[in-house]
């Protein structure tokens, strides 16, 4: 297990070992992340494109990142937590991004302009902020459970936002009113409907929690 940082220097590429460092600004001294390793673009690091397969690391954090991270046509999946930068550019022509094991999401207030999947169920996304997408969300795999939202000890409300125009695509979803006292609608789903039943927006305080219960 090991943290790369994506240099300030190179072909601007995902697949090339000599594209990372052991270090911020440093030289090429790391490898190409694994499904065990922590990819970071910081303020030291230019856009980077994932290119030739599909690419994967256990956490991804660009908390300090200004650049373009693009996803081109392949797919990165995160086996771990994600932290966005505020003043990044997430694009991609069809690859996504994909979270395949728990994942605290930090957005920052960057909009997930990328398609989001969760690869299979069982899974619980924890929100610190407001998650608002522009792309295709999908939850792979059979679901034996409804997909559900809890509140949390944080005392502070989060929003799940799938905007106008936005596909979705789940087995089975809910969304439970775990607290309809306060009026706050905490949820908001306004995408296209493709295989949801039982859905309806969730008022409660808080619900900073994504959980996609089931195998």
């Amino acid at each position: 297990m090991a943290t790369y940082y994506f240099r300030n220097t190179g072909t601007g590429v995902w697949g090339l070992a000599s594209n990372w460092s052991l270090t911020s600004g440093g030289g090429a001294t790391g490898a190409i992340p694994t499904a065990t390793d922590t990819a970071v673009f910081d303020s030291n690091s230019i856009s980077c494109t994932l290119n030739t397969s599909n690419r994967v690391c256990l956490a991804l954090s660009c908390t300090t990142y200004t650049q373009t991270l693009n996803f081109s046509t392949f797919n990165l999946t995160v086996s771990g937590n994600i932290d966005l930068g505020s003043n990044m550019t997430l694009t991609s022509t069809t690859g996504s991004l994909i979270i395949n094991a728990n994942s605290t999401i930090k957005t920052n207030g960057k909009t997930m302009s990328v398609p989001f999947n969760v690869s299979t169920a069982g899974r619980i996304i924890t929100l610190v902020d407001n998650f608002v997408m522009t792309r295709d969300l999908t939850i792979l795999g059979t679901l034996a459970s409804p997909i559900t939202a809890q509140t949390s000890s944080t005392p502070t409300q989060r929003k799940f936002t799938i905007p106008q125009g936005v596909t979705y695509s789940i087995d089975y979803c809910v969304a439970v009113d775990l607290d309809s006292g306060d009026g706050v609608t905490a949820w908001n789903y306004k995408g296209t409907q493709t295989n949801c039943i039982n859905w309806k927006d969730l008022p409660t305080q808080p619900p900073p929690i994504f959980q996609i219960l089931g195998i």
